[in-house]
């Protein structure tokens, strides 16, 4: 049965392929915004989590909240607290006064749960230990949607580093591909869990339907979203060569001092420019935690979710599309 759901960060690369999807099963989809503009055939509501007052309206009627509205890039580090922890507690108290709360669906991120424990995946029973201040906003986020679920039904989603169609930071890897050289900060040893957003979004409906709801003081009604393969940087360098015709590519670890030193650099252009970069100290403190590996047994038992792309499908299947936009 068709549902009314209601998106935020309906703009972002992730949001974008959501409510597409939403749109061609048939359900009425109501999108977050903070400007007018974009798709015509998706009712819009101008407001921001940011902006309490703005809520009310956006929520009227709605059966679903896909939250996925977050700071990534930010102009100063406090649009990280103040975007993923705040406006997702502004968000749960607006959805906690209706006399029927809808179900909440959280995007959130591994960054919120911390790297891998002594080289072990993560799992959802773990302690949080985030290492960047983007990982803490996004568990604080959590935790103010933990504080209304006795109210709200609410589902968490810890999404591994998504890649796919649309996504801009998966392209640097492929163009260094081509350069035959990929630098990255740390060793090319660091593993990764990663995730298609195809797949990711068929996860977020699939615990619309049959997902657990998180309870107060539990793991229940959390999931990481993450393929079964772990590669390295290393491996990921090769299989990205491949792709673009190139058989030896060598992925070098930068050193902490230099990367230290760019990333206190990189803040430094941002706080002049007022134009968000990737690489700040921030992003460097992630990069020298060690692997970002998760483990995907809750989702797959739980839920029976299975994955549509591994490793080398899902990385060809976005080359593919690179090469349509003429990116690559």
């Amino acid at each position: 049965m068709p549902a009314k759901v209601l998106v935020t960060g309906s703009t972002g690369f992730i949001g974008r392929i959501l409510v597409r999807t939403l749109q061609a099963r048939g359900d009425q989809v109501r999108c977050l915004v903070r400007r007018w503009g974009g798709n015509n055939n998706v009712e819009t509501v101008l407001g921001d989590v940011t902006q309490p007052q703005t809520l009310t309206k956006a929520l009227v009627d709605v059966d679903v909240v896909y939250h996925l509205a977050g700071a990534t890039l930010v102009r100063h580090p406090l649009e990280y607290r103040r975007v993923n922890a705040w406006g997702t507690r502004h968000l749960a108290q607006a959805c906690a006064t209706r006399s029927r709360p809808p179900l909440v669906i959280y995007l959130s991120s591994l960054a919120a749960a911390g790297p891998a424990l002594n080289g072990q995946p993560r799992s959802e029973d773990d302690p949080p230990v985030p290492v960047s201040r983007y990982g803490h906003s996004k568990l604080a986020g959590e935790h103010a949607l933990a504080e209304v679920a006795d109210r709200v039904p609410v589902t968490i989603i810890r999404a591994a580093s998504t890649f796919g169609p649309g996504d801009t930071n998966l392209l640097r890897l492929f163009h260094a591909a081509k350069l035959g050289l990929n630098g990255v900060p740390g060793s090319a040893d660091v593993r990764l869990s990663i995730i298609h957003v195809y797949d990711l979004v068929s996860l977020m409906l699939l615990v619309v339907e049959q997902g657990a709801r998180l309870k107060q003081d539990t793991n229940q009604g959390i999931y990481f979203a993450a393929i079964d393969e772990q590669p390295s940087l290393s491996e990921l360098g090769h299989l990205a060569g491949q792709l673009v015709g190139r058989n030896q590519v060598h992925t070098v670890g930068l050193s902490r001092t230099f990367c230290t030193l760019w990333g206190h650099f990189i803040d430094w252009v941002v706080a002049v420019t007022g134009e968000p970069r990737l690489l700040t100290s921030d992003k460097m403190r992630e990069a020298f935690a060690g692997s970002w590996i998760c483990r995907n047994d809750r989702a797959k038992q739980e839920l029976g979710f299975e994955f549509q792309f591994d490793l080398r499908e899902g990385l060809r299947h976005t080359a593919d599309w690179y090469r349509q936009q003429g990116w690559i």
